[in-house]
């Protein structure tokens, strides 16, 4: 207690004085709001509204302890060890059981930021420098899907003659204008993914080159895809690419970070579709016009920051670099009159 009271008396003699003369405390005191007295030891505590609270005296009016004095920096430190190198809050609600620091929050965790032992044992690992892109990536003046990453995500079923029936989607996206293409993958063999790619050609054009995981470094996929992407006959396919001068590169394997590009929008589109699946029957008309719908979200989304600002200029999308403009949504009302013609789960879905 001897340390204790020097240690008010250096800190806060005019409140101290002030107190035992019975007078106000300063406008500008720090510790007008905690209505703070001189107990019968001569010690400055915090006061309140807590006198009857049935909890122990020192807890009601904890000691005051000015945030900067090595005595309060020596308590923190004594308690963090006691508490087993504990985080902050675990420290300070500690210490709070007899001590109030004024900002105590911001004092505690300034000072176990210097704990060596803490920062060897919570340390995270240093997070990679990433590589330069690709030179293909940031050439100018190239067509969209010039180069071309390709990945699967699913699987989806859907109804077909009261027996349901796995379909998978195959991404297409462009890797220097971020654009996306979505195509319906009906099974799981060679065939049906060159139709997949025949389908994406006839639209897009025939890319120069296509870039895709090798089947074990597809993290999160589901087994299907695995071996899928395994069973896919890579001779074959590049056989048929090589008469028409397309190349294909295979990620290696254990890998997944170099997938980063389509890995993402494979994310969005999951999301998006898990959105407008939700508890619903799904038929291939409708899996097909939900995946050119989240094909028209995902090239709408913005390459770049969107200013908050009015007079800014429009945002830049994949629309803009593949039509010149951006691409509205349809609103939902515009499909009114085909209600006849869609199934119940399609208005749904246009109304998210």
């Amino acid at each position: 207690m001897i340390l204790i009271r020097k240690t008010q008396n250096q800190a806060y003699s005019k409140e101290i004085t002030a107190l035992r003369r019975q007078r106000e405390l300063a406008a500008d005191s720090s510790l007008i709001k905690l209505t703070p007295f001189v107990d019968t030891r001569q010690i400055l505590c915090v006061g309140g509204r807590l006198e009857n609270a049935p909890i122990p005296l020192d807890s009601r009016h904890p000691v005051i302890l000015p945030r900067t004095h090595c005595l309060t920096e020596l308590i923190i430190w004594d308690t963090h060890d006691r508490l087993a190198h504990a985080s902050a809050d675990r420290t300070l609600h500690e210490i709070r059981k007899l001590y109030w620091i004024p900002k105590g929050r911001t004092t505690v965790r300034r000072i176990l930021n210097r704990c060596l032992k803490c920062k060897r044992l919570y340390a995270f690992p240093k997070t990679p420098k990433m590589a330069a892109l690709p030179k293909f990536r940031l050439t100018p003046g190239l067509p969209a899907f010039t180069h071309c990453g390709v990945d699967y995500f699913g699987p989806f079923e859907v109804n077909i003659f009261r027996r349901m029936v796995k379909r998978w989607a195959c991404l297409f996206t462009c890797l220097i204008t971020r654009a996306v293409h979505l195509e319906v993958a009906y099974t799981l063999d060679t065939d049906s993914f060159l139709s997949a790619l025949f389908r994406f050609e006839q639209r897009r054009g025939t890319p120069a080159a296509y870039w895709s995981d090798n089947g074990t470094n597809i993290v999160g996929a589901k087994w299907e895809i695995q071996e899928c992407i395994q069973r896919l006959d890579h001779a074959k396919i590049a056989e048929i690419l090589s008469i028409r001068r397309v190349t294909w590169h295979f990620n290696p394997p254990a890998a997944p970070h170099m997938g980063g590009a389509w890995e993402a929008l494979i994310r969005s589109a999951k999301r998006a579709l898990t959105a407008i699946f939700y508890k619903r029957t799904l038929t291939d008309e409708i899996l097909l016009t939900a995946l050119c719908y989240v094909e028209n979200l995902l090239n709408g989304r913005p390459l770049a920051y969107a200013p908050s600002e009015t007079r800014e200029m429009e945002v830049l999308t994949p629309h803009h670099l593949l039509t010149g403009r951006n691409q509205p949504n349809f609103p939902p009302d515009l499909f009114t009159d085909f209600r006849p013609y869609f199934p119940q789960t399609l208005e749904g879905m246009l109304k998210l």
